[in-house]
């Protein structure tokens, strides 16, 4: 059940200011001045999640697996499998978890921990 909001609490703010809410607002996509404004204040920050990279990340974990597949159907066929292959596949998981970490890092910076 949402609980019925009743209090109104009245915030007097400069232009420039109020600018800089809307702008960060448009940045984040957000419309709702209420809504942006009461989670502000409730978690003390609000976070835009920019899933770009980890799109990205995804995109390449679907073909570091697609490469795996393939090399195990080759293998089970016995068919050569080429060093390079491997290492280009290392590469890769290696690739994908250094932005995992710089993202993980980006966000303890984010929250504080």
């Amino acid at each position: 059940m949402t609980e019925n909001r009743t209090k109104r609490i009245n915030l007097v703010m400069s232009e420039s200011e109020y600018q800089a809410i809307r702008s960060k607002m448009a940045e984040y996509g957000i419309d709702n001045l209420s809504g942006y404004m009461r989670k502000a204040a409730l978690d003390g920050c609000v976070i835009k999640i920019e899933t770009k990279v980890l799109d990205q990340v995804v995109a390449n974990m679907k073909r570091i697996g697609n490469n795996v597949n393939q090399l195990t159907k080759r293998a089970n066929y016995g068919m050569a499998i080429d060093a390079d292959e491997i290492r280009n596949l290392k590469l890769s998981v290696d690739e994908v978890w250094k932005t995992l970490r710089e993202l993980i890092m980006k966000i303890s910076e984010i929250i504080g921990s």
